[in-house]
């Protein structure tokens, strides 16, 4: 039975690390990490909850990309790729106007 599970999950597997552009997208305080992998449709917007960054997606996103879809993450200010800005604070309100300048960036591309 073991056997069987475990083949079943090797050939459910996608091995693949999907190619993406990374993006920095300047705010008012610091500035926000997107990665934008190609694909096409709408996109699927994933935004990471705390104290993660955009990689707790790094095994989903290769299934949505062989899928065909497009897929954009990032990362907050202070969350993976950059640090805190001296006098940051993470409000709703800083997080809300984050993801929206993540949405238009990529809405332009």
């Amino acid at each position: 039975m073991i056997d069987d599970l475990t083949e079943a999950k090797a050939t459910n597997r996608v091995d693949c690390t999907p190619s993406f552009v990374g993006h920095q997208v300047p705010r008012e305080k610091g500035k926000v990490f997107a990665r934008d992998y190609k694909g096409d449709g709408p996109y699927f917007g994933l935004m990471h909850g705390f104290p993660d960054n955009l990689h707790i997606y790094d095994e989903l996103i290769p299934y949505l990309v062989a899928g065909g879809r497009r897929v954009v993450t990032f990362d907050f200010p202070g969350f993976g790729a950059f640090d805190k800005p001296s006098g940051a604070t993470n409000s709703f309100k800083q997080q809300v106007g984050d993801m929206e300048a993540v949405v238009d960036r990529q809405s332009r591309s």
